[in-house]
């Protein structure tokens, strides 16, 4: 059953009768001399409302032995990581929200010892190694374990080293420890091992299902034919650049700042507008190696909105993260993503709060109605609240004050941190210079996926323009100057007729002489672009 987005948005009033014979001009005056005190009071409420219940030692124990529970033998690995991963960020975050520097201990604590869990593999490269991702007859480590193990840390670099420097005659030393790890396993690792690729102002990280076995631990061995290596999903992407915009911040480093932008370029390049908030898909393309060997209509991964899980809880987040440090989105992004999950994906009752995925708008738009996908046997599908957007929009915190349950560090920082700052959109570091990619948006829903790859190309070289359609229909595809002051080239015109829909064409640039263009993708009226670059 579809849910209804038919409920009236919850307000509160009130109205007040004053009978009294005092002047209003008085009555604001005693307002504001006793508005101090009643501040005060409110917040010493709070902050004895908002504590955590779990002291550190507790937590900590909790981590460890969440985490032991994953681990085969010494080995650690992928799903290891992603369990280990999760009590991070609430080390820091009641820290922040008590002051009380015992997290910080429990958190040191912590990641320490998942460091000293770190093994050696056949190319002298530290990792969290162990069963590898569906071969677990072999031992291996998953790119994202590093990204999403030392983002938390990093994160405490940062507090100490940037935003308390009290701290650092204590926690120095770890901190600078997280820093320079981030760099050897996050970075210099990964990219010694070439997933990293670079397309302009785009950046992306690809699998690696390298494995090896203790009794042939000298080398990695290569894997399987057959097997695919694809661009890493977006949820997977930010977290290195989130750590990245932080090593940016931390060290000055231009080079880190550059880093970030690429990996949120390309995330927000694939970002679709209409209606004025935000749709996009849990994977995107990037370059040849996501196509299918056999066959150039397909890609190696699926395309679309995840249906069931949330992972865009967590990329809003990280855009939030990129935001803030002035990397590729402004407040207009931010204003964009709080109507998608204010507007579209909430059913605005307070009493009954229901949750639609992202593209239920879209889906709306096309096809008149929201299509779900094939039923889990959990029932489970996407939609929830982007808490990360809460400095934000009131409305945000409103729901996520009722879903919060006290005593919690996540009900202490949301009390003693977030709802201390008024609501809007001010930058958290706006010392820091702000980039923007000004990509050129169309409102579109029936285009579920476009782009250009590469989308920097040598004059003469070949392009693969690639998009997929919501539904069926007429597409054209037209090459336009970047200011539109030429008559457009129709590069294409089909008929796309079976779902997935997917279009992709093989494009010679030719005679193109150098300049920056834009291909268009033009289905049922509305249309989507991506540039495209051709160099001398």
């Amino acid at each position: 059953m579809q849910k209804s987005h038919n409920g009236k948005r919850c307000t509160s009033c009130s109205a007040r009768s004053v009978r009294s014979w005092i002047s209003v001009t008085l009555l604001f005056a005693v307002f504001c001399s006793l508005l101090p005190n009643m501040i005060q009071a409110q917040n010493e409420d709070r902050s004895e409302s908002a504590s955590i219940r779990q002291t550190p030692e507790n937590y900590l124990s909790g981590a460890k032995n969440n985490a032991r529970q994953y681990m085969s033998d010494a080995y650690t690995g992928d799903s290891w990581t992603w369990h280990a991963r999760f009590p991070m960020d609430g080390f820091l975050d009641a820290y922040l929200a008590t002051k009380d520097t015992s997290w910080l201990d429990s958190a040191v604590e912590y990641f320490d010892w998942c460091i000293g869990l770190l093994l050696t593999g056949p190319d002298g490269r530290r990792g969290w190694i162990g069963p590898a991702y569906r071969m677990e007859d072999r031992l291996g480590e998953h790119p994202i374990g590093d990204a999403i193990m030392i983002e938390p840390m990093v994160r405490f670099s940062a507090i100490v080293m940037k935003d308390e420097p009290e701290l650092e005659d204590r926690y120095g030393r770890a901190a600078q420890n997280y820093v320079e790890l981030a760099k050897e396993l996050k970075f210099e690792k990964w990219m010694s091992r070439d997933i990293w690729h670079e397309d302009g102002e785009y950046g992306v990280f690809i699998a690696w299902p390298w494995t090896f076995t203790e009794d042939e631990d000298e080398q990695w061995h290569e894997p399987p034919p057959g097997t695919r290596i694809i661009t890493l999903p977006i949820n997977m992407q930010v977290k290195w650049g989130v750590t990245a915009a932080r090593l940016h911040r931390i060290t000055g480093d231009e080079k880190w700042r550059q880093t970030a932008l690429r990996i949120f370029n390309f995330s927000k390049s694939r970002l679709n507008l209409y209606d004025g908030h935000y749709s996009w898909n849990y994977w995107e393309p990037f370059g040849p190696w996501d196509v299918r060997k056999d066959n150039s209509q397909e890609f190696d991964h699926w395309i679309n909105t995840h249906p069931y899980r949330d992972y865009q809880a967590g990329e809003v987040a990280a855009f939030v993260e990129a935001y803030h440090h002035g990397i590729t989105f402004d407040a207009e992004d931010m204003k964009r993503f709080v109507r998608t999950n204010v507007d579209v994906m909430w059913n605005g009752d307070m009493e009954d709060i229901q949750w639609d995925n992202s593209n239920a708008g879209v889906q709306k738009a096309a096809f008149g109605e929201i299509r779900l996908a094939s039923p889990r046997p959990d029932g489970r599908y996407a939609g929830t609240l982007w808490s990360s957007l809460a400095p934000f929009d009131s409305t945000v915190r409103r729901i996520y004050e009722q879903r919060l349950s006290p005593d919690t560090h996540q009900h202490a920082y949301y009390h003693n941190v977030t709802s201390g700052m008024e609501a809007g959109y001010e930058r958290r570091y706006a010392d820091m210079e702000e980039e923007v990619l000004d990509f050129p948006f169309n409102p579109c829903s029936t285009i579920t996926m476009a782009a250009v790859m590469p989308s920097v190309a040598e004059k003469g070289e070949s392009v693969f323009i690639a998009c997929q359609g919501r539904l069926g229909g007429e597409l054209k595809i037209e090459l336009h100057s970047e200011d539109g002051s030429t008559e457009p080239d129709v590069l294409q015109e089909t008929e796309l007729r079976r779902p997935p829909f997917i279009f992709n064409l093989h494009w010679d640039t030719g005679e193109l002489p150098p300049g920056t263009y834009r291909i268009r993708w033009t289905l049922e009226g509305e249309y989507r672009e991506f540039p495209l670059e051709i160099l001398q």
